[in-house]
């Protein structure tokens, strides 16, 4: 089990879990780290949102518990002290593939409706699915009442800002390489290795799965799916140069990647 260090008393660690984000990878870390002091929380449904009071309530109720993940927490968190929010973004259309292969094992999608057909009908009838989720996730707790808008953008970079952690799913092992460093006041023995969880085999490259999609949707599809989804390509960059910043204050990081996938192999 991890060691803490008594030096200063541990925050809470929230994983703010956003489908198909890498998530459940990160479920996993912390579940392999904290063991029974790991918890996943749920609403009372799917739709259900957990907002500040709801999570102040669930920490009151389970003291014992060091880490928490749900798909349902939202922002902000202003009010509570003692908590470390965890956030991984992905680029956008990255996350496209992964979300239908989801709702077709989970039977939401038709036998013979291919990508494209699907994508075409999530434009049209489910825009939240795929246009500027993670800016309104971010922004708004996850709302999609209308496309979002500069001020969102302006909003969820701000709550970025505010983070000690974000990561970015392409850049997996950077990511936990600076979780591991932001962690290690409280936890100097935590262990970020890791086995890629729910996922399906595709190409390592991101530039390679891009091009991939772009085929199998046509350019003009295509090239609609990243006008819907500008806001969220300018927030992951922008994760991305933060990410890029705590590792640059991290004496050796460049090296420690590298050391950091050796580690992980030796899991496999």
């Amino acid at each position: 089990m991890i060691t803490m260090s008594t030096a200063t008393i541990p925050p809470c660690l929230l994983h703010f879990h956003i489908f198909k984000n890498g998530g459940s990878t990160l479920d996993w870390i912390l579940r392999r780290n904290f063991g029974d002091a790991f918890r996943e929380v749920h609403g009372p449904n799917a739709e259900s949102t957990l907002v500040e009071e709801d999570i102040e309530l669930i920490l009151k109720e389970d003291p014992s518990s060091i880490a928490f993940s749900s798909h349902h927490f939202r922002f902000p968190i202003d009010r509570l002290s003692r908590v470390f929010p965890i956030v991984l973004l992905r680029h956008p259309l990255d996350r496209i593939a992964s979300i239908f292969e989801q709702e077709r094992r989970a039977g939401l999608v038709d036998s013979y409706t291919g990508l494209a057909d699907w994508v075409h009908r999530c434009l049209e009838e489910r825009p939240y699915v795929l246009c500027d989720t993670q800016t309104s996730f971010l922004a708004r707790g996850g709302v999609y009442y209308e496309p979002p808008n500069e001020i969102d953008l302006s909003t969820a970079r701000t709550r970025i800002e505010a983070l000690d952690f974000v990561g970015v799913v392409d850049e997996y092992d950077a990511s936990m390489v600076s979780l591991e460093h932001q962690l290690r006041p409280w936890w100097p023995s935590f262990d970020a290795r890791y086995f890629p969880q729910n996922r399906s085999d595709r190409d390592p490259s991101l530039d390679a799965r891009l091009a991939i999609l772009e085929k199998l949707l046509g350019n003009e599809l295509f090239r609609r799916l990243q006008r819907n989804n500008l806001y969220d390509a300018r927030l992951v960059e922008y994760a991305r140069s933060k990410l890029h910043q705590k590792l640059e204050e991290t004496a050796g990081a460049h090296s420690t990647i590298e050391d950091f996938a050796a580690r992980c192999a030796t899991l496999r």
